[in-house]
């Protein structure tokens, strides 16, 4: 039998559903993504019946949809790395469309939105603090 020069071959591999590991981080990540995503319908539903009713738009409204829109493309973020993660080296191929998400997602982790300066001021927001100092997303 002639293997070919560019082949990888994996002699054993047990299933990764059967590993514990594997279906932690996977039950994790469901959990954390659905979390995330309901906090954020719930508010842009909150803020849009507020448009809707003609109401206040003012920060004290719109802080939490704020922080939900952080917190979700924070989660995002975290879920793809964790996948990438449990993917091992099959990941890192250079034509893995799993490679190209996660770099896609490190590259939103450093956008003006997900910027780690949004959480002390959201956090002073919602704890009745003035915000101190500049802000990116605020």
């Amino acid at each position: 039998m002639q293997i070919p020069d560019n082949s990888i071959f994996i002699v054993f591999a047990p299933m990764r559903s059967d590993d514990p590991l594997y279906r932690q981080t996977l039950a994790r990540a469901e959990a954390m993504t659905r979390s995330a995503r309901a906090l954020l319908v719930a508010e842009i539903e909150r803020v849009w019946q507020a448009c809707v009713e003609g109401g206040d738009l003012s920060l004290d409204v719109t802080a939490p949809l704020r922080l939900a829109i952080v917190n979700a493309a924070t989660v995002a973020a975290d879920v793809t790395r964790s996948m990438f993660d449990l993917m091992t080296t099959t990941a890192i191929k250079a034509d893995s469309v799993f490679a190209q998400l996660v770099a896609d997602a490190s590259v939103a982790k450093t956008h003006v939105v997900h910027s780690h300066r949004n959480w002390a001021p959201l956090g002073a927001r919602l704890s009745g603090r003035p915000i101190e100092g500049p802000t990116v997303f605020i």
